[in-house]
């Protein structure tokens, strides 16, 4: 049985799950690149296509989108102003709580002066070390917090991956379009002779317009607003705002816990098995 779950959650589409998550964001990145191809430089109908090579052709790709979108993962690591989910996402980590409460200590002698530091990325280990001690369960605190981190990331995959497909059909039809402006360029140019054009490509229209429409569907229905977020944003907010308050119930015992850190006495055990041993879910 245990095996029989082991192969379900391989093959998973769910995107509250590690593999749903890579599982769904690949195929439907790779779907749309298929469809692009297809709809901009593809006129050969699908049913033509040969069954095996399109097979092999396509299990490839689907390997190679699938390493390019998860070889590194922007939600954690990129510090641009834009696009603006990432700031969001780690502003909303409860570790902050454990470097601000270092920062507010005067005494650092508890620590032989070596307070957390931002760049040090030791509370962010602090964090993980009381994160990993809650149970974990199908309806814990600690497996909701994956499942709403992994519902973020396919949610910003996929509304950039649909920014990105509606520039490149946008940019692709644009060059089609002056190339056929300069084919004709001694003809005066007027808007019903731009239509006439485009309408050359009712295909490739709709493909831009589906996506440009998915990407603001997705973009005003999860708006990582610091003050107001909405959809999968706010949910990450919630989640961690439960982590904050039990930091925070346990306050005194978690200064006791950062301060002996580099330590494994009693103190520190039992500063950290006091943290460890409350109810997952805060107070009502």
């Amino acid at each position: 049985m245990e095996n029989s779950v082991d192969i379900a959650s391989i093959f998973s589409l769910n995107p509250a799950t590690k593999e749903g998550l890579k599982n769904a964001t690949s195929i439907g990145v790779l779907a749309n690149l298929a469809t692009f191809v297809w709809t901009f430089f593809f006129s050969q109908s699908i049913r033509d296509l040969e069954t095996l090579p399109a097979l092999i052709l396509l299990v490839a790709a689907l390997v190679i989108v699938r390493v390019l979108i998860f070889a590194a993962d922007p939600l954690e690591t990129l510090a641009w102003r834009w696009p603006p989910e990432p700031r969001f996402f780690r502003a909303h980590y409860p570790s902050k709580y454990l470097l601000e409460r270092c920062r507010e200590c005067a005494d650092h002698s508890p620590c032989h002066d070596r307070p957390l530091g931002a760049h040090s990325r030791e509370y962010i280990a602090v964090w993980y070390e009381i994160f990993d001690s809650i149970p974990q369960d199908s309806n814990s605190l600690r497996s909701r917090t994956y499942e709403k981190g992994f519902t973020c990331r396919f949610i910003f995959y996929m509304k950039y991956s649909f920014l990105l497909f509606y520039i490149l059909g946008a940019g692709t039809l644009s060059s089609k379009v002056f190339a056929i402006f300069f084919e004709h360029r001694n003809l005066p140019v007027s808007w019903a002779f731009v239509w006439s054009v485009l309408l050359q490509s009712p295909r490739q229209l709709i493909y831009i317009a589906v996506n440009l429409l998915l990407w603001t569907a997705i973009t005003g229905l999860n708006r990582p607003d610091a003050k107001h977020p909405t959809g999968c944003w706010a949910m990450w907010r919630d989640i961690n705002a439960q982590h904050l308050l039990r930091l925070k119930r346990d306050d005194d015992k978690l200064i006791t816990l950062v301060c002996l850190r580099n330590s494994r006495d009693a103190d520190h055990k039992s500063a950290f098995n006091q943290i460890k041993d409350r109810e997952t879910e805060p107070p009502e």
